[in-house]
């Protein structure tokens, strides 16, 4: 219980929920503020204040709360999600870059000029790190949002690199996980959830000030909206951004806790690399399948 207040109270949810809540409550005060609903009153400042803070952080308590559902919708996950109308864009760009990838590639082999060889390497390099930190490896896995897809562009990295499906092993390896690298992982989570709480309490606010608007109840100037447009555009980049540092940290954990976790589930060792993947893809399939049968055989089994 105490460790559980002491998580509400710390630097991580003090960045990642509390402050956006804090922005939230303060412009729905302000909106309320010129609705007449509420006065500022200098004699009842301190416990203005005081609301004002509770207000915040019960509001941030219910922003963790719905901190998954939120990221999976901003993800662009649902069917009747509608960002997913922006899908096909996420597709078509995909596709563009893994041309532009071959055609490097085919060119990279008629020249023999070390200046012309070593910028075409450049090139490849670089569309090759754009499309490993921005896009699954497969484009039935692409999102409708950048957001979504630089997210799932590092979780199917530890499939890609050890057979190791991320959502199924994770779990487990927090277990093996040491204290000082997860709170290095739960730091750059917590700017994630800032801009994805920004984003989707933007969103809300927008929506307030509209029909407020459209009601005639509070005219709106028309650059207020252009304010919108211009800090949702910012939160997209801070979203997408985050994500990305955030997934640095997540296949940093697999590349150095991957390998002891192996040790702690007892598996016999690998003779090669190879076998080692398909250990670890047989594993995380017997936990998506619960069958016992794929599970890799352990040291103490003949």
């Amino acid at each position: 219980m105490i460790k559980t207040v002491q998580k509400l109270l710390d630097r991580n949810f003090v960045v990642g929920y509390f402050i956006p809540a804090c922005f939230f409550v303060f412009c729905n005060a302000m909106i309320l503020h010129q609705l007449y609903y509420w006065e500022f009153n200098k004699e009842e400042a301190l416990s203005d204040a005081s609301l004002f803070s509770l207000v915040s952080w019960l509001f941030g308590v219910l922003l963790s709360i719905c901190n998954w559902r939120v990221i999976r919708t901003l993800e662009g996950y649902g069917s009747f999600n509608p960002l997913g109308v922006f899908r096909f864009f996420h597709v078509w760009n995909y596709k563009r870059h893994k041309k532009k990838l071959e055609s490097l590639t085919l060119e990279l082999s008629n020249y023999s000029d070390k200046d012309r060889l070593r910028a075409l390497k450049h090139k490849l390099s670089m569309r090759k790190v754009y499309l490993a930190d921005h896009y699954p490896n497969n484009p039935l896995w692409i999102k409708g949002t950048g957001f979504g897809n630089t997210i799932r562009a590092f979780e199917v990295y530890p499939k890609i690199m050890y057979g190791a499906e991320s959502i199924y092993i994770w779990d487990r390896m927090v277990a093996v996980i040491s204290k000082e690298f997860m709170e290095i992982i739960n730091e750059s989570k917590s700017r994630v959830d800032f801009w994805v709480n920004v984003l989707f309490l933007l969103i809300i606010l927008a929506a307030e000030v509209l029909i407020l608007d459209m009601s005639d109840t509070m005219k709106m100037p028309w650059w207020l909206y252009l304010v919108f447009l211009l800090l949702f555009l910012l939160g997209s980049k801070g979203a997408k951004d985050s994500a990305r540092e955030w997934g640095v940290s997540i296949k940093s954990a697999f590349d150095i806790y991957l390998p002891v976790l192996y040790k702690k589930l007892n598996f016999q060792t690998p003779a090669t690399k190879s076998e080692e993947w398909q250990n670890w893809h047989d594993f995380s399939t017997a936990i998506s399948h619960k069958d016992p049968l794929l599970i890799p055989k352990k040291k103490f089994e003949a």
